[in-house]
Parts: C-alpha cells; structure tokens; sequence
C-alpha cells in the first residue's frame, strides 16, 4: 500500500474545496483616513499583511480507478481521508490563474511551475475533530514538518516506544505485534508508522528497514490473556519473513488515507470496516486562534453530507476524464447523491490536479497512485463548487466548462486525479467541509 504514496494531500490539497473565494483573500488595508495605530504610525505605513486562509475537509473516500477497485461488491479501496491545510498568501508562488476567477459556483484552473510552485502548508496550531458522527477516531491533528512528500497536518490517535514484532503471513500482509493493549480503540482503518527497525546493510536483500514505513491497519485483535495487541498490515514492498525491533516507535495515524479492504478469503481477514462516517451524528473541527495574521479560533459542526454517495454508471466517472477538449464535462450524482443534512451549506465539488510526469516514469506506479509535485514540471489544479443554496433547483449537478478543460489539457497532462465529493460546508477562514466523495485517475491516450 505505500504505492499510494501518501494520497490524503492529492485528494484534497490546500483550498481544494473551496479556498479563500467566500471571503476576501486580498488582504485588508486600512482606510485613507483611519486613525494611526500608533504615534508614530503615518500615511506611508505598510499594510498589515493578509489573512492565512485554508480549508479543514473530512471525507469518507471511495477510490474508483480500475485496479484499485478489486472486489465483486466494491469495496476495492476505500475510507477516511482527512486534509488541513493552510497557507500564507504573502509568500512566494501559488501559481498562475488559467481560467476563472471564483470555484463559487464556477470553476478556476491554476497552473504550477518549477519557478510557480503551491505556496508551502502553514503551522496553525493543533486541530481536534470529534464528535458522535465519526465511526473511527481521529485524535488530535497537529503540522508534521517532516511529512513527506510535503510538510503537513497528520491526525495522530497514539503513538509510543516499546517491542514490535513483524512477521509475514502470505502475499503483502504481515503481522504487528505490539505490548500494549488496544482492545477499546478502533484502529482498523487507521495506518501505522513504524520506525527502529535496523538496515542490514546488505544490498542484495531488502532488509528489515523495509519495515520503517506508514501502513494500513486492516484488521486487530487483542490476546485476552497477555493483552498484547496483534495488528494486520499491508506491506508492499517484499522483507524478511519476521523481525522483531526491541525499542521501536509506533504511531496510528487517523484519516491517512483509504485503506484496501477486499482480501482472499484465505487470508482470514474478512471484511474491513473502513467507514469514517456514523450513518447520523455530527462531527466538529475546533482549534485556538493562531497570532495574527494566521487562522482564526474554529468551532465548526456540521453533519456528514452524501451518504450511500455514488455517481450512476451512465454519468462521468471521476476516472473518466476527458483528453479531448472543447465540450462541457458534466458531474452528477442524479438520485444517487446521498443524505443531505439540514445542518450546513449543501454542495457537489470537484477538484482535481495532473501531473505530466513521462508515461515511462508513471507505468512504474500503480494507476491509483499521484505522483507529488516535485516529481512534475508543470501541472495544474481545477475546483468547481456548486451549492444548493445559490440555485434552488440546483440538483447537484457541476459543469467543468469547456474552457476550463481546455485550459487543464494545455498543461499536456500525463495523468489526472479527479475528485467528486457531496459535502456539507461552513464556509469561513478556515471553511470547514465533511461529506463522502469518489476519487479517480485516467492517463492520456
């Protein structure tokens, strides 16, 4: 499963959803005749700088790509998938509007370059998310400045220093055994990280260090008598059948990214319960102010919008995208849009990115996996919001204009990543956002 390569920041990247178009993002000056701040305050003053901005999305994610899809009924690879993300708008880059100018109930294209890139994540302080909505925890999400690809939020539900003991048990699935009792935390649908395991040294074999790495948790017991806790993962990457790390360091990560959950009935798995979402309930995003200019306190409740979500088989996949411009390209849920909670603002959104990384470089990836950034020289990001509330017979239906598409495709990308996601919004700084979504992937002809 690293193959994913961390997809929770390609899923939603920074202001994905709807950025800082419900406020204004230009910065506020003070008025010609307001009063100095201070004596020595006078006409040539700078302005204060602008306001972070940023977006808090919690979803309940269904990967549509063909090949990650494996399941008869499916299931293939779904579950939670958590982004925060601020940024500073004073700071170098975010890129060059291509076409739009508001994701309010209309699109925006922006196009990145090495010398154009995204604007670095900012450190807001921490963010809690809780509440009776959420099936899985997600404890407390604070900046990981050495996440990797990119600096970023991670939730972390625990972590600790002590004995793991990894050991295969066919294909890509291994065993972690750890001391510590976790028999009243859900952790199936989370990932681990562990670290400690030595390197061999020796090049021709992996090695244990193929075991210091972040995986997804698909299934837990807990032994009744010993109260150790046995975890099974999934690892990738061939290693050594067992190996035991004496003071290693574990962390479960809540809302990583999704999670495989259709295994061989021979493995003993059964099914994996990935759902982040209670059916009913609500969920809350609350944080304290950052000093100024950064984000403001947060205290937002909203109830998970679009469960049962599916896009019908006759409409655009989100791993249908066009490579064919001069049309509109039409997203619709029809009938099958899910819960639509009373609480919050109600719309469909899609976002997405590309890459133009070589055809060569991507067949060495699964089909299901984005490429960062860095490994591209151009790419470009789309987001199209559309509310209920702004058009009353607005039926969930977004249109990615013809423009806009072409103005994706003159970016000459490689592979896409699109994004349709039925959420409830509070729009504000940060605008929060919760609700279910399909992500998919298509690679030009």
């Amino acid at each position: 499963m690293r193959t994913l390569t961390r997809l929770t920041p390609f899923l939603l990247a920074a202001g994905a959803m709807l950025g800082a178009a419900c406020g204004d993002d230009s910065g506020s000056t003070p008025k010609a005749d307001a009063a100095p701040s201070s004596p020595d305050a006078g006409v040539d003053a700078a302005p204060p700088p602008p306001a972070h901005s940023g977006t808090i999305a919690i979803t309940d994610v269904k990967l549509t790509t063909p090949g990650a899809d494996q399941s008869a009924t499916g299931a293939g690879i779904r579950g939670g998938a958590v982004s925060i993300a601020f940024e500073d708008p004073a700071a170098a880059g975010g890129g060059e509007k291509v076409f739009g100018t508001t994701n309010i109930g209309a699109c925006v294209v922006t196009k990145y370059t090495k010398s154009n890139p995204e604007r670095p994540a900012t450190d807001e302080g921490p963010v809690t998310v809780s509440g009776a909505g959420l099936h899985k925890p997600l404890g407390t999400c604070s900046f990981n400045k050495d996440a990797v690809p990119t600096p970023g939020y991670e939730c972390v539900i625990d972590s600790d220093t002590g004995k793991i003991v990894v050991t295969h048990i066919a294909a890509t699935v291994y065993a972690v055994v750890l001391t510590k009792d976790y028999t009243t935390t859900d952790l199936v649908g989370s990932y681990i990280r562990l670290s400690g395991f030595a390197t061999d040294g020796d090049p021709a074999t992996p090695g244990n260090q193929t075991f210091n790495g972040t995986f997804p948790v698909v299934k837990k017991s807990v032994d009744d008598t010993t109260k150790a806790t046995t975890l099974t993962v999934v690892i990738s990457t061939p290693a050594p059948a067992t190996e035991t790390a004496d003071a290693g360091t574990f962390k479960f990560l809540g809302g990583f990214q999704p999670i495989p959950t259709h295994f061989p009935a021979a493995l003993g798995i059964g099914t994996v319960d990935a759902d982040l979402f209670n059916p009913a309930g609500t969920v809350n995003a609350k944080k304290a102010a950052a000093a100024s200019p950064g984000i403001p306190a947060l205290d937002s409740t909203l109830t998970p919008a679009g469960d049962t979500f599916t896009i019908p088989a006759a409409g655009v996949q989100a791993h249908e995208f066009p490579f064919t411009g001069g049309s509109d390209v039409v997203f619709t849920c029809g009938s099958n849009c899910g819960s639509e909670p009373a609480m919050g603002t109600q719309a469909i959104v899609i976002s997405g990115r590309t890459t133009d990384l070589p055809k060569t470089e991507l067949a060495n990836l699964p089909k299901f996996a984005m490429p960062p950034a860095s490994a591209a020289n151009t790419y470009a990001t789309f987001q199209c919001s559309y509310f209920k509330n702004f058009k009353q017979d607005n039926t969930f239906t977004a249109v990615l204009p013809a423009g806009a598409l072409d103005a994706i495709l003159a970016t000459h990308p490689t592979r896409v990543e699109t994004r349709i996601f039925r959420m409830s919004a509070q729009p504000g700084v940060p605008n929060v956002l919760v609700g279910h979504g399909e992500v998919g992937h298509s690679d030009a002809p």
